[in-house]
C-alpha cells in the first residue's frame, strides 16, 4: 500500500496513513457477523520504504455494499511509497475496504496458511523491523511456489485477478 492510505486505529477511532502506522498498532481487520469492529496489532512489516514513487491500481466502486459490488473505474497511478502491514488474521481495511495481507496471491487462506511459521518466527524470536527488502522467508517461498506452479501447471503465480469487498 502506498504511504497515504489509511487504517482505523482502534484507540483513536482515528484514520492513520501507513507511513505513520507502528508496530504494536492495534488496526481494524474486519467487521464480524455482529457488525462489531475487529481489531488486532500489526505485529510486522514484509517490507516498507517511504522511498520513491511506485504504481498501484486506484479502484473505484459505485456502491456501499458486499454484494454485488460495482467496479466503475481502475486506474494505474503513481504514489509514494510503499508498506505491506502484517496481522494475525491476514487481514486489514485499508481506505474502507477489507483487504489481504498477501499482495500476489490470489488465495488468501492458503496464504495465510504457509505464512504461519514467519508468524511464529517473529513472535518467539520478537524480531520485526521496517525493512525495504521482503523479509527471506516470504522471498524464498514465493519463489518456491512461482516455480512449482510454473513447472506442474504452466502459469504464473499471480493471475491478474482481483477480489473487492468493502465493509
Amino acid at each position: 500500500f502506498s504511504s497515504d492510505a489509511t487504517v482505523e486505529i482502534m484507540t483513536t477511532k482515528q484514520r492513520k496513513s501507513m507511513k505513520h502506522l507502528n508496530i504494536g498498532d492495534q488496526i481494524l481487520v474486519d467487521i464480524n457477523n455482529q457488525n462489531q469492529p475487529i481489531y488486532e496489532s500489526v505485529y510486522a512489516f514484509i517490507h516498507a520504504s517511504s522511498n520513491g514513487i511506485y504504481d498501484y491500481l486506484k479502484i473505484t466502486i459505485d456502491n456501499n455494499f458486499e454484494q454485488p459490488l460495482i467496479i466503475s473505474n481502475i486506474r494505474l497511478i503513481k504514489s509514494q511509497g510503499f508498506y505491506a502491514p502484517l496481522t494475525l488474521s491476514g487481514k486489514l481495511v485499508v481506505d474502507g475496504i477489507v483487504v489481504s495481507n498477501y499482495a500476489v496471491v490470489a488465495n488468501h487462506q492458503l496464504a495465510h496458511f504457509v505464512m504461519q511459521p514467519y508468524r511464529w518466527w517473529i513472535y518467539f524470536i520478537k524480531s520485526s523491523s521496517y525493512s525495504e527488502n521482503i523479509h527471506w522467508y516470504c522471498q524464498v517461498l514465493y519463489n518456491l511456489v512461482e516455480h512449482i506452479n510454473k513447472w506442474l501447471f504452466s502459469i504464473e503465480l499471480y493471475d491478474g485477478s482481483i477480489i473487492v469487498s468493502n465493509i
